[in-house]
């Protein structure tokens, strides 16, 4: 039975850039689930596909690839969007150091928070950020450093 893997974007970065602190342990991790089922939200694809990222062809075209996959399933995030940003604008989105989140790490708690979207574990280098939601759904994080 397969699993379900919602990589953060540190993870697509760090995959794809060799120059990343993270690429080798990405790069592992990846061979460890890359046949499993690929959870990839829109929140993750806009901040994968910055400016940075687009001017260079060989990265785009590995993530094209990456996206064509039939083990990819790409999440729409249109149901999440209202709350998270009035919870990321009312200065309320926190991580378990109480630190701000961005509104891309809140609709990615609030996906994983969905009891209706299967997720087995989340792969990230920026646990805090997700542990709480991954806890109360009992979802395995699986740190890239």
């Amino acid at each position: 039975m397969a699993m379900y893997v919602l990589p953060d974007t540190c993870f697509w970065y760090a995959l794809f850039d060799r120059r990343d602190p993270y690429h080798e342990k990405s790069v592992e991790k990846y061979d460890d689930f890359k046949d499993e089922k690929i959870i990839f939200p829109w929140p993750v694809t806009y901040e994968v596909l910055r400016t940075r990222f687009v001017k260079n062809p060989e990265h785009l075209e590995k993530l094209e690839k990456e996206l064509a996959r039939p083990n990819i399933e790409v999440v729409d995030d249109s149901k999440y969007r209202s709350d998270s940003l009035s919870s990321v604008l009312d200065g309320m989105a926190r991580n378990s150091k109480n630190e701000a989140l961005s509104l891309v790490d809140v609709v990615l708690n609030s996906i994983i928070s969905d009891v209706n979207v299967k997720i087995d574990y989340v792969v990230t280098s920026n646990v805090k950020d997700f542990q709480e939601s991954c806890s109360r759904r009992r979802i395995e994080i699986v740190k890239i450093c």
